[in-house]
């Protein structure tokens, strides 16, 4: 759980420095069927941020849950709701 926290930390610092913007907080969806990374990437992390939940997809964009500690995932959340999140290239 801790390790892909910390890649789901780095991949929200990686779209602050290309200067996008956090997606919004949504329920994840059965099927992807982007398959451009970082579009696939923005909606699990739109669902991880709704969620509390880290999700994955197979070849075919079916999307499945991780087995993770959700006391920690919820912990990390509500750690990010007291701090100022700024893209890596910021030093934050």
């Amino acid at each position: 759980t801790l390790l892909r926290l910390g890649r789901m930390l780095n991949f929200m610092k990686a779209l602050l420095d290309r200067g996008e913007v956090l997606p919004m907080p949504s329920p994840a969806p059965k099927h992807i069927e982007e398959t451009e990374r970082n579009a696939v990437g923005r909606t699990l992390l739109a669902a991880f941020l709704h969620e509390g939940a880290i999700y994955g997809t197979d070849p075919d964009g079916n999307v499945y849950a991780h087995e993770v500690d959700r006391q920690m995932t919820w912990a990390f959340l509500n750690g990010l709701k007291g701090v100022t999140l700024r893209g890596a290239g910021t030093g934050a």
